[in-house]
């Protein structure tokens, strides 16, 4: 198998490994810190599924941020967040950013 047909493979697996157990959590849940200067589960499944659509669409692809599910499926219009150019790289890595 290719390494792309790898990360391919593993694109999908967790996607449809974690939708059921994110379905499960509560919002109190959801909204836990581990630590205090850490990141909440939610923002930690955020920040996950953030990173799988940015490599399926740039690096697996090898298409622009606007190709993003972030872009197509209208997240960015929902929480006001546009990544595009923001962080290394332009790659929309950031730290402190709070849901608005």
């Amino acid at each position: 198998m290719t390494q792309l047909g790898l990360l391919a493979e593993l694109v999908e697996d967790v996607a449809k490994d974690l939708g059921p157990q994110v379905e499960s959590l509560t919002q109190d849940q959801i909204d836990w810190f581990p630590r205090p200067e850490g990141n909440s589960i939610g923002v930690t499944i955020w920040h996950l599924a953030r990173g799988m659509d940015l490599l399926a669409a740039r690096v697996m692809r090898g298409e622009p941020a606007e190709s993003e599910m972030w872009h197509t499926a209208g997240w960015r219009d929902r929480t006001g967040y546009d990544p595009r150019g923001v962080g290394y790289g332009g790659w929309g890595v950031i730290t402190g950013y709070t849901w608005p």
